[in-house]
């Protein structure tokens, strides 16, 4: 059923206290309105047309130019779409993150047709949990203006993930657990990236990537002004790090969960990228608390000693006295 038809009956229902409402000064209208949950709010802009500014003008203040689609299970489809014609337009930074609910793709494809039908000016996207997929993918291209993307556990996403390497204002791309995609479809999502994004992309943080290699670091490293990376959970070696060195404008490095990384990797790339100011290593095996040492030494050499420039979590539970007091 159409929205406007919905309404109407609303309307019919309503018609006997239409009077009581409208001798509603301003204030009054204003409180009542506040203190209804977001379905019923909906429920007054389109029985009530003579308050429809009113109203409206609320619910712009409310959701001023932030959006999460948490409560959207609490709505109507024409609820919905309702509000996101109101807000749509003046929504800067959105945050997509449905509950699981089973058998509930239908909806889902209502929602992405609605956000990205009114929400067109978004500049930030935070995209959480198991509905990021393939149909969903072919929305975002559709978002022109968007600078910063986060998709998170998208463990359903094959070949349209490439439309993402082609967004023309994307600056920060941040990618979370793609064990599902097959390396060959990684690479080349990689390979576009850094065809469409080289001399744009400044921050990327990859957790989990499928089958992170040396092949795929140098497609990394492809993204000259990149200024943030983040390698999370991925197998990183002394390879991949001197492969890292040649991000010359790189000013923020972190890395976990990396065994083969070595004491002299690290230093080499920080020789290289004498940017950085913030270096966060944790759980990489093989390095050791003589890093530090060498590490001042360097950045004392290069004249470029921050206090914020050293965050390295070695084993706590062998080093952090060590740690503590020559940091």
């Amino acid at each position: 059923m159409q929205w406007w038809l919905t309404a109407e009956i609303l309307k019919n229902i309503m018609t006997n206290q239409q009077d009581l409402m409208i001798s509603l000064n301003g204030d009054c209208l204003d409180y009542i309105f506040k203190m209804l949950p977001i379905g019923d709010r909906i429920n007054m802009i389109i029985s009530y047309q003579n308050f429809y500014d009113i109203f409206r003008k609320r619910l712009r203040i409310e959701y001023k130019t932030n959006l999460n689609t948490k409560f959207f299970n609490t709505l109507q489809t024409f609820q919905l779409q309702v509000l996101l014609s109101i807000i749509g337009s003046y929504i800067k930074h959105l945050k997509i993150e449905f509950p699981f609910e089973e058998q509930s793709y239908l909806r889902e494809f209502i929602y992405f047709k609605f956000l990205f039908t009114y929400c067109i000016n978004v500049e930030s996207l935070k995209y959480f949990g198991w509905s990021v997929n393939d149909e969903s993918m072919k929305y975002l291209k559709s978002l022109r203006n968007l600078k910063s993307l986060a998709i998170i556990n998208n463990s359903e996403i094959t070949e349209n993930i490439n439309c993402l390497a082609q967004l023309p204002q994307l600056k920060q791309l941040e990618l979370w657990r793609d064990n599902i995609i097959s390396p060959p479809i990684t690479k080349e999502f990689l390979c576009n990236l850094a065809q469409y994004q080289a001399k744009q992309l400044d921050s990327l943080k990859l957790v989990d990537c499928s089958s992170f290699d040396e092949e795929k670091a140098s497609l990394v490293a492809q993204l000259e002004n990149l200024k943030v990376l983040h390698c999370i959970c991925n197998p990183c070696d002394e390879a991949i790090m001197e492969t890292f060195s040649n991000l010359s404008k790189l000013e923020e490095l972190y890395i976990n969960n990396s065994y083969f990384i070595t004491n002299r990797s690290v230093l080499q790339l920080l020789s290289k990228c004498p940017r950085v100011k913030r270096l966060n290593l944790k759980s990489c095996g093989l390095i050791t608390a003589d890093l530090i040492a060498n590490l001042l030494y360097l950045l004392k050499r290069q004249r470029l000693l921050h206090s914020d420039r050293v965050q390295i979590d070695l084993n706590p539970y062998k080093f952090s006295d060590k740690i503590s007091v020559d940091i």
